[in-house]
């Protein structure tokens, strides 16, 4: 099962979890606003396209398509920087967070979106 999440998915994945481990001892301050932003479409996306490749094996050149891209960008986007800093005061708002999605998005798509076959 492991084996086919992309390296682009466990690549995110490491750095995010180093990047974790770093936060409980030392901030750094860009890498702690941004940082998270940016892997989080790699490990969320990287994982979704691995659950429709394997759970619905039809088709094993099936990526994820573009407007499927743009719509996490939207809907993280709204939660993350609109619902959840109106609804809880732990939750700031960042313009610049909508940024590191949509990059981070981009480098799925680049080096993360990749058939199976």
């Amino acid at each position: 099962m492991i084996r086919w999440l992309s390296p682009y998915f466990w690549f995110s994945f490491l750095v995010f979890s180093a990047n974790q481990l770093l936060e409980r001892f030392y901030k750094i301050p860009l890498l702690y606003s941004y940082l998270d932003d940016l892997l989080a479409p790699g490990v969320v996306l990287g994982f979704t396209l691995f659950f429709f490749q394997k759970v619905f094996p039809a088709d094993e050149s099936f990526v994820l398509e573009n407007k499927l891209l743009l719509l996490f960008v939207v809907v993280y986007s709204f939660l993350f920087e609109f619902v959840y800093p109106w609804t809880d005061a732990r939750h700031t708002s960042d313009y610049w967070d909508i940024l590191a999605y949509a990059a981070g998005t981009v480098a799925f798509r680049i080096w993360g979106n990749r058939p199976l076959s």
